[in-house]
């Protein structure tokens, strides 16, 4: 028997992060080791962090065959990453490891593997750019096939709208989420990343660093792989332009071997791949940033740029365009000087000649440099601000949580193995914060119990015993129920609730009404059907409630009274007359709450429900909504369940079923 949750544990232990990417996170190597610093800046600030990756994107032979195709036949990129069944395995397999966790938040550095996510706890991200901005913007992002932009989109725009939180790098990022995606504002922020370099420099050792540098030549930097995206041509014609600005003028090339000029050789350095994994190669990279003037950067397209931050832990100003996201990492005057990329040629080298002619000017600048470096592009800050979004975020959720009325779901079961792990699940599944969960069995023979023990992790409190049938095992779940404000709705093994924000969606529209009652969609094999209005006492002569979408508060029990144990079948049509012949304010809610297939015990058992309802309503009803009621089960209820027997026999229901549709 699993126990209630305790309602106070988030106030007691620092916020438990679901952390979740589709590579190893403890990887540094790994998108160019953002990510790990990302888990490894929380984790600092007292985070707990879950590890919950890598994932397989499952995919298989099909997507790689749609890829070949593309690019066969139509000569498009096919991004086998932003497909939905990628999309919807990732989330499984979330789904699967947060199994019997106890997470707080959910938060991935990237949209791809969360697009889908089905959980009950807020999701955040924290992420560099939008698809849309990432379509014909980076090389790998050209030429793309249109169901890639189309499901790109769609997987974007859906985990912009399940988020909670939406955190981006860039002023130019948050732009887009709402710009082309309609997020709310108020969940978009802006905490810019920070080095992926560990630094223990302050002032004066950074003012040490930059007194140490050549006063003879200026010695330029530039670091990028891609050499046309990063701009590295254009850097060249920078370095010719300062050299016939009369600067002794010096490149270095990291990460590309690029062919230079006849014209440039002797002033650029080609130095080609470092891997900064490595202690050789990470000593040889701080080496040049140290001994570097000025960082150059006139990128074409750049989403933030982490290179900034690291120069600016050197107190090495950047030089940089003007596109992207650049901006939130190199402040105008402060840590560089940025220029649009159809004038950078000229105008960046006249700055770099002034400043290589002012060092007073250029020493205040590295100054201010390593200072954004200290306020703004560090993990420790970066750390700390998105530590107190995401505990913004759970202390909000837990206010709302406590100001929401607690909803108990109750699950009755017997023998019901077929279908209750389904039921489970879409309980567990629900968004809304103030959820508990009973399951009672009665002493199920069928494997029912294996389920509930496997699933026990997604159960507030659960029991398997015996019982004297099933409004005796509804009592009984009642009865476990302590507070008497809670809403009651019972959802039974042939139900499950409709969408994760259906509980959300009814108490919402209930308006504190101490008995809400909501839609419910009926499923007979290949048909279905939406069943539930507004009613008052005398409709309900000849109708009922659809009951497993029917909240009541804990309270009406004491009041109205339990389940009627004499009734084997309508018990629960009873019980709702009396609610609504007792002083109990009701609300009726628009909404389809809970799906229900139909063969159940009052299905089975038709005739004596039809004698059950005729006794609820000699009980409780007179004169004409009497007769009302008592001539609906007799002359239309009968005949048309009669009717519907006689067709099925003869094989023709089916027929009969496909006329009605049509």
């Amino acid at each position: 028997m699993a126990e209630f949750r305790d309602e106070g544990r988030l106030a007691r232990r620092p916020v438990k992060v679901a952390y979740v990417t589709t590579y190893d996170a403890h990887d540094p190597t790994q998108w160019s080791g953002t990510g790990y610093h990302i888990a490894k800046a929380l984790e600092t600030h007292g985070v707990e962090v879950v590890y919950v990756g890598p994932l397989e994107d499952r995919g298989g032979a099909t997507l790689s065959a749609r890829q070949y195709w593309h690019r066969l036949t139509r000569n498009r990129r096919f991004l086998r990453e932003r497909d939905l069944r990628v999309a919807k395995a990732y989330a499984t397999q979330i789904e699967e490891q947060l199994r019997g966790s106890d997470v707080d938040i959910v938060l991935s550095p990237g949209t791809i593997p969360i697009a889908v996510l089905n959980t009950s706890v807020p999701v955040a991200f924290w992420t560099d750019a939008t698809f849309a901005q990432m379509v014909g913007l980076y090389p790998e992002f050209e030429m793309l096939a249109g169901a890639s932009i189309e499901s790109g989109n769609a997987m974007e725009r859906h985990a912009l709208a399940s988020a909670s939180l939406a955190i981006y790098a860039s002023e130019w990022a948050a732009r887009s989420a709402v710009d082309d995606y309609g997020a709310a504002p108020s969940r978009v922020k802006v905490v810019p990343f920070g080095a992926n370099i560990d630094c223990d420099r302050d002032a004066d050792a950074v003012a040490t660093i930059v007194d140490s540098r050549a006063t003879d030549v200026c010695r330029l930097l530039f670091v990028g792989v891609d050499w046309h995206r990063k701009g590295g041509d254009i850097a060249l014609r920078i370095t010719a332009g300062i050299a016939a600005l009369g600067v002794p003028v010096e490149l270095t090339v990291v990460g590309s071997e690029p062919d230079i000029p006849a014209q440039l050789r002797d002033v650029v350095l080609v130095r080609g791949y470092v891997d900064k994994s490595t202690t050789e190669g990470r000593r040889e990279l701080d080496a040049l940033f140290a001994r570097s003037h000025f960082l150059l950067m006139p990128s074409r397209a750049e989403c933030f740029g982490i290179v900034f931050c690291e120069a600016s832990s050197f107190g090495l100003p950047s030089i940089a365009s003007t596109v992207g996201g650049i901006p939130s990492a190199v402040t105008e005057g402060r840590n560089g000087h940025l220029f649009p990329i159809s004038t950078i040629v000229e105008s960046s080298a006249v700055r770099i000649a002034d400043l290589w002619r002012s060092p007073s000017r250029y020493r205040a600048l590295c100054a201010t440099t390593f200072a954004e470096y200290e306020e703004r592009l560090n993990w420790g800050v970066a750390g700390a601000t998105c530590h107190a979004h995401l505990d913004t975020l759970v202390q909000s959720r837990d206010a709302a949580s406590a100001a929401l009325p607690r909803v108990t779901v109750i699950t009755v079961v017997y023998n019901g193995a077929g279908h209750i792990e389904e039921t489970i699940r879409a309980v567990a599944s629900q968004s809304y914060a103030n959820l508990d969960y009973i399951v009672v069995d009665g002493g199920s023979t069928d494997g029912t119990v294996a389920i509930l023990e496997r699933c026990d992790d997604l159960i507030d409190r659960w029991v398997s015993e015996p019982d004297a049938g099933l409004y005796d095992a509804m009592n009984k779940a009642v009865a476990m129920v302590s507070d008497p404000s809670s809403y009651i709705i019972f959802a039974h093994s042939d139900d499950t609730l409709h969408s994760p924000d259906a509980i959300e969606r009814v108490v919402e529209l209930g308006k504190g009404a101490d008995l809400v009652y909501g839609k419910m969609l009926f499923v007979d094999g290949e048909t279905s059907g939406v069943m539930g209005r507004r009613v008052d006492l005398q409709d309900l002569a000849r109708e009922t409630l659809c009951h497993p979408a029917t909240l009541v508060r804990r309270h009406v029990f004491d009041s109205v009274g339990q389940f009627d144990t004499s009734f084997r079948v309508a018990a629960d049509y009873d019980h709702i007359v009396r609610c609504f012949a007792h002083p109990v304010t009701t609300r009726f809610a628009d909404v389809i709450v809970t799906r229900m297939r139909m063969g159940g015990l009052s299905g089975s058992q038709f005739m004596l429900s039809c004698l059950e309802r005729k006794r609820v309503v000699r009980a409780y009803f007179s004169g004409l909504s009497r007769l009302a009621g008592v001539s609906q089960v007799n002359f239309y209820d009968i005949p048309r369940n009669t009717a519907r027997h006689w067709l099925d026999r003869a094989g023709l229901l089916g027929h009969w079923r496909a006329l009605k549709r049509s």
